[in-house]
C-alpha cells in the first residue's frame, strides 16, 4: 500500500511540472568589465537566486543563455558576462550548446521543459529521471 501511495505522489509530481501551465524563469544580467557597469536583475546571474526573479507561462522549452567575452588584448574591449532566462516559443527549435567559442565569446544555451527548470545549472534535471528514481527507492524498501 506505501508503494502505491509513494507511486500515486511521484506521477502526480511529475505531471505537474509539465504541460501547457509550466513556468520558466524570465530575466536577464549582464556585467560589463568586472563590476564596472551592470544591468538587469543581479539575482539572475550565477549563482541564481530565484527571489524576485519574474516568472512567465510557458507553451515551450524554458531556456538558460549564457555569454562570456574575453577582453581584448589591447584592452580596448572589456570583459563582458550576460546572462537570460526565459521561454522559447512552442513549437520553435531550441538549439543546446556548451561553451560554443564565437571569437573571443564563448555561449552556452540549454533547454528545459518541467516547472521553473531554468533557474538550474547548465545540466537540466530530468523530470522522467527522477520519477525513475523515486519509483526505484520505494520498490526497493517496499
Amino acid at each position: 500500500m506505501m508503494c502505491l501511495n509513494l507511486t500515486v505522489i511521484a506521477v502526480l509530481l511529475f505531471l505537474g511540472t509539465r504541460g501547457a501551465n509550466a513556468q520558466c524563469y524570465n530575466c536577464s544580467h549582464s556585467e560589463v568589465g568586472q563590476g564596472m557597469m551592470e544591468t538587469g536583475q543581479k539575482g539572475c546571474a550565477d549563482p541564481f537566486i530565484a527571489s524576485g526573479i519574474d516568472r512567465i507561462t510557458c507553451n515551450g522549452k524554458c531556456t538558460k543563455t549564457k555569454m562570456v567575452m574575453q577582453p581584448s588584448p589591447d584592452g580596448r574591449q572589456p570583459a563582458m558576462y550576460m546572462i537570460s532566462r526565459s521561454c522559447s516559443p512552442h513549437g520553435a527549435p531550441c538549439v543546446e550548446g556548451d561553451q560554443v567559442l564565437m571569437n573571443n565569446a564563448t555561449m552556452s544555451q540549454f533547454c528545459c521543459t518541467g516547472a521553473l527548470c531554468n533557474g538550474q545549472g547548465m545540466v537540466g534535471f530530468s523530470g522522467l529521471l527522477g520519477l525513475l528514481a523515486l519509483l526505484t527507492t520505494a520498490a526497493i524498501f517496499y
